[in-house]
């Protein structure tokens, strides 16, 4: 049953209210008719609303660009998961879902609609809690346009969103590991610091299948994908580090990385077990903070990570988004002791396997391959067999606004790094960025670039929101 709706006069106790002042019809959503035609319900028809408009400041378009309303912004804040309703004016309604529908998926689908189409979007709860913090949804932005959205007020619990992004954690590899997906790419901890990768061949969610099977993601199925990045003393896809002696950026302190010498801390290669244990040396905690329709994050919490000059530890948050190549991380440092305060922070990514060509900024790297074998090597295999891949690209970004520089690494396998000064608030956000030739979508060299370039830049400047004042009309 339907929480029912609070009075619109104690949602808008102290409010300042435009009333009657529409630019747009007021939408109806009806419900869903049994079999027999009669309605389930009154239809969904809210008396309270507010228009925010969405800019691109972009000179490119931006298909399904990812929009953030808070809720400490809107003029009504009162409001469950359900009571907010997301509404493109400028689109058309839909009609009833066939009866065939109705009878496999019920009636809590999305009804016939007037004045407008609702869209798909997710409510988040990123502090735990009990309050979602952010609304988040997607929409086709032309190069520097201007979107009227509204947000209708009211309980409204129909409406059946498929999932196109995924997060969980799970025993893998006789370890816990987080997992987060888009159906296009997907991510992975095997390390508590540095970050794998998965490609998909066609539009999937595959982090589940292959956690609970628990299938080397190198050797399974064409229906998973692949793995398709070696991490091994890396930074893989992307990893943090503090740069302790800005002077020196080849040597770089790592969760993983023992002060003392070059071994790994808490690797698990089959019979290898390096390191002081977790008591000692540098853990990891993760949670799933948001499982959604178009974003999915999983926190990693990053403990005890000392070294011969300090000691650190972090939060941060890994998200995959709907029909992504790419996932961002936001950091903050919860513990930052070093000895020296002349110290640096930075990211980094690995030179991808048979790393054939690579560029820089002092805030993006870039690195592609060619012919890489993405086979385990510790599996069996028939003389001679490879898995290649024609062409993989990887890329790293950090904000423009942290002053970063770029510094080409040799040790650790091979890293591009960009490392900057500390931030006053301890806290950075940076994005990855995959595609390869097996994929479905981004598979060349040129097409990487352009996307990199454009998502970079969105990355830097995301889609502009201008939040109107609350409207109210008479319930009919």
């Amino acid at each position: 049953m339907m929480r029912k709706s609070l009075c619109v006069l104690v949602l808008l106790l102290g409010m300042v209210v435009r009333s009657g002042a529409a630019d747009f019809p007021w939408y109806v959503e009806y419900s869903i008719p049994e079999a027999s035609g009669r309605q389930t319900g009154e239809p969904f028809a809210p008396t309270a609303r507010v228009v925010i408009e969405v800019t691109n400041p972009h000179d490119f378009a931006v298909p399904r660009a990812g929009v953030i309303v808070k809720r400490d912004q809107l003029p009504v804040t009162n409001l469950y998961e359900d009571w907010v309703t997301p509404v493109d004016p400028n689109q058309p309604g839909q009609a009833s879902p066939p009866s065939k529908v109705i009878w496999e998926q019920g009636t809590v689908l999305k009804g016939k609609e007037e004045n407008g189409h609702y869209l798909v979007y997710q409510a988040d709860d990123l502090d735990k809690d009990g309050l979602w913090d952010e609304l988040f949804f997607q929409v086709d932005m032309k190069a520097r346009e201007t979107k009227p959205i509204v947000l209708y007020f009211g309980a409204n619990e129909r409406g059946l969103f498929v999932h196109e992004t995924h997060a969980e954690i799970g025993s893998y590899g006789k370890h816990l590991i987080p997992w987060w997906e888009s159906e296009s790419m997907g991510w992975k901890l095997w390390f508590i610091d540095s970050v794998d990768m998965n490609g998909k061949t066609f539009p999937t969610l595959k982090a589940y299948e292959e956690d609970q099977e628990n299938v080397s993601g190198h050797v399974s199925p064409k229906k998973y994908g692949n793995d398709i990045m070696w991490v091994s003393a890396t930074f893989g896809a992307g990893g943090i580090c503090v740069v302790e002696n800005p002077s020196d950026p080849e040597h770089v302190a790592r969760p993983r990385f023992s002060d003392e010498n070059t071994s790994l801390v808490g690797q698990r290669f089959i019979g290898t077990n390096v390191g002081r244990g977790p008591v000692f040396d540098s853990r990891a905690a993760y949670d799933v903070v948001v499982n959604g329709p178009l974003r999915s994050t999983v926190r990693i919490y990053t403990y005890n990570w000392g070294t011969t000059h300090g000691r650190y530890e972090c939060v941060q948050d890994y998200t995959a988004y709907a029909k992504k190549n790419y996932t961002t991380c936001h950091t903050t440092f919860t513990k930052f002791t070093p000895d020296d305060n002349d110290v640096a922070m930075g990211v980094g990514m690995r030179k991808i396997m048979s790393e054939s060509s690579s560029s820089h900024t002092d805030s993006l790297a870039i690195s592609e391959g060619k012919n890489l074998d993405i086979w385990d090597i510790n599996a069996i295999r028939k003389p001679g067999k490879k898995y290649l891949i024609d062409w993989e690209g990887i890329a790293i970004a950090v904000k423009d606004s942290l002053g970063s520089k770029y510094h080409s690494m040799k040790t650790q396998d091979g890293n591009h790094l960009l490392y900057f000064p500390v931030p006053e608030n301890r806290s950075f956000d940076y994005i990855m960025l995959a595609g390869w030739s097996k994929g479905y979508q981004v598979k060349s060299s040129d097409e990487f670039h352009q996307y990199v370039k454009e998502n970079v830049a969105a990355f830097n400047e995301p889609m502009q929101v201008k939040i109107g004042q609350l409207e109210t009309i008479e319930k009919k």
